[in-house]
């Protein structure tokens, strides 16, 4: 199981509240295995922006709210999550953030290189010893659960 699932798995599971208690001790017992694997991956997650790419976003986010479309409460509109400009500020945001691409260039590179090698790293292949269970002790109430939640209960089951 890669890095990636195990963050999927870890929050799935988080609020899981249903079945016996041999089915959710088995459960949390395997969220507790994940749990140094989550703190590594957050705390590289923290670390992967710079000062200075905190910069280039505090730049960015203060040209989009001065140039989007805003409600009365003066919030920038959405439409389908994206920021609402008008054609006139549309084009005077894309060259400033153009400018302000250019200015942040070698620290834009090395940002995605980090977004990259953490992409990476989530690929990795970890192998933990997991708590499983029988297939008799997943709780008949698992089908009302999301997805997700479903996906992961299975993936330690016998």
């Amino acid at each position: 199981m890669n890095l990636k699932r195990i963050e999927e798995i870890y929050k799935s599971l988080e609020s899981l509240k249903i079945g016996s208690v041999k089915f959710l001790y088995n459960m949390r017992l395997n969220r507790s295995f994940m749990q140094p694997y989550i703190d590594s991956i957050n705390h590289v997650r923290e670390t992967i922006q710079s000062e200075e790419y905190k910069e280039f976003d505090k730049d960015r986010i203060e040209i989009i709210k001065e140039l989007c479309e805003k409600d009365s409460n003066g919030n920038p509109i959405f439409e389908n999550e994206i920021v609402k400009f008008s054609k006139e500020n549309l084009e005077i945001f894309n060259k400033r953030f153009s400018v302000l691409v250019e200015k942040y260039k070698e620290v834009l590179e090395k940002y995605e290189k980090r977004v990259k090698d953490l992409d990476a790293l989530l690929e990795q292949k970890i192998d933990l010893q997991w708590a499983y269970i029988d297939l008799e002790d997943v709780p008949d109430e698992i089908s009302d659960l999301p997805e997700n939640v479903q996906s992961a209960c299975f993936e330690f089951v016998k």
